[in-house]
């Protein structure tokens, strides 16, 4: 199987029933690009010893690999080589009416129904990752970095709806139509939408692009972070973030993802989930001292996990400083300068590690004697335009750019300091 996903159906003529999917492709050792493959549709039976089996329930047939499965907007979204393909579950009473538009002619005698495209988009090299938000889904591609498409409602192939549609991601009617015209005729069973939307004549819905990072990323997996930033990893083991404006004065820099962070990792992640490591209150209800949220949990496929968090601006004030003063006191292994190791850099472009931080280099500062973490607390203190002054030492005010800034209550003392690290870890396992 080449992925999975579970999705449920609550269509009038049947009762809830959550069905578990699972992608698949065939392959000819001739062929370099997968030409068949399958979507599966199971449900969890109970057997006569009282387990529990998965019964095949449904087959749709595809024409190449299955990358990305996921549940959106009442159907079931897949990355089918260059291809995003919405389809709808069809209970088998319909079945028979789903005629050439759907995954196969008729479900099979057995079956419980049958996958209809509802839309297909285009304009990918092959969609690998898929993460859907609402009507929007973030889409990861092979070498195309990551866009974002979202699912939109059209009126007819002549009304208003299709051409607004076209106009808005075509960038207007003729490149629309100079891209359908190079694509050659559409199937009888599909219309042109946009530039690479294709809708089923049977619906009333299509996706379309709106917007993408235009540099050129390898893409191994991505997330949505929240409605204007989005992280994604590339096979140079980099994670990058990019951020959508979506009140931007021109139509070029709405449709543009801008390039705001990069951090190299050193491990290939595969996938992305929601959620964290530990199960835990929420900061505000448990007294916290730290904003910071686990939003994210990531898998590599060296077998490590790891934890993306998010910050409010002031505490990644204080988190950054505490990151490069501990850097400054540890002793890299085989005297390697951190720095340059999370340098960005990719076949097509080198940046500086910014608006990261590294987890291990703060919790670090836990694992050190005390004598170094006083250290550790000296130079952080001292990045705020004063110098540490002992245990004793109370807050001061500093002058930075010319705005004055006030030293944090958790960088108040080397304890204090070590407490709130202690928070942090906690929070984050």
């Amino acid at each position: 199987g080449a992925t999975m996903a579970t999705m449920a159906t609550d269509a009038p003529s049947e009762a809830m029933t959550t069905y578990y999917c699972v992608g698949t492709t065939y392959m000819n050792g001739n062929e370099h690009v997968a030409k068949r493959g399958r979507i599966l549709l199971f449900t969890a039976v109970s057997d006569a010893s009282g387990g529990t089996r998965l019964e095949l329930r449904a087959v749709g047939r595809v024409k190449g690999a299955v990358y990305t499965l996921e549940p959106f907007c009442g159907g079931l979204l897949a990355g089918v080589n260059a291809r995003l393909q919405l389809f709808q579950w069809v209970p088998r009473l319909d079945s028979n009416a789903l005629g050439s538009s759907g995954a196969s002619d008729k479900a099979p005698r057995g079956f419980d129904g049958d996958l209809r495209m509802l839309a297909t988009q285009h304009g990918f090299i092959t969609v690998l990752s898929t993460w859907t938000d609402g009507d929007r889904v973030l889409v990861g591609d092979m070498m195309k970095s990551i866009s974002l498409v979202q699912l939109v409602n059209v009126k007819g192939a002549n009304g208003s709806g299709a051409s607004a549609a076209a106009a808005d991601a075509g960038g207007g009617g003729g490149g629309g139509t100079g891209a359908g015209a190079g694509a050659g005729a559409a199937p009888s069973s599909t219309r042109l939408v946009n530039e690479h939307a294709w809708v089923s004549e049977q619906s009333d819905v299509a996706m379309r692009e709106v917007c993408r990072d235009y540099g050129s990323m390898w893409t191994t997996a991505s997330a949505t972070l929240d409605s204007r930033h989005y992280l994604a990893c590339e096979n140079m083991y980099n994670l990058y973030t990019c951020r959508r404006d979506p009140n931007a004065v021109t139509d070029d820099e709405r449709r543009r993802l801008e390039f705001v962070g990069g951090f190299h990792l050193g491990e290939h992640v595969n996938r992305f989930r929601e959620g964290s490591l530990v199960m835990r209150a929420s900061a505000a209800s448990s007294g916290s001292i730290s904003s910071l949220t686990p939003k994210l949990v990531f898998g590599c496929v060296s077998g490590m996990l790891g934890v993306v968090a998010s910050v409010n601006h002031d505490e990644f004030a204080v988190l950054s400083r505490l990151q490069a003063a501990a850097i400054k006191v540890l002793q890299g292994v085989g005297d390697m300068p951190y720095n340059p190791w999370r340098k960005f850099v990719t076949s097509s472009r080198a940046d500086e590690c910014r608006n990261f931080i590294d987890g291990d280099v703060v919790e670090s500062i836990l694992d050190m004697s005390r004598d170094d973490a006083e250290r550790v607390w000296a130079e952080a203190t001292a990045m705020y335009g004063r110098n540490g002054g002992g245990e004793a030492a109370a807050p001061a005010a500093a002058s930075v750019g010319g705005a004055s800034m006030e030293l944090p209550t958790v960088l108040s003392s080397a304890s204090a300091m070590l407490k709130y690290v202690e928070e942090v870890s906690r929070l984050c396992h």
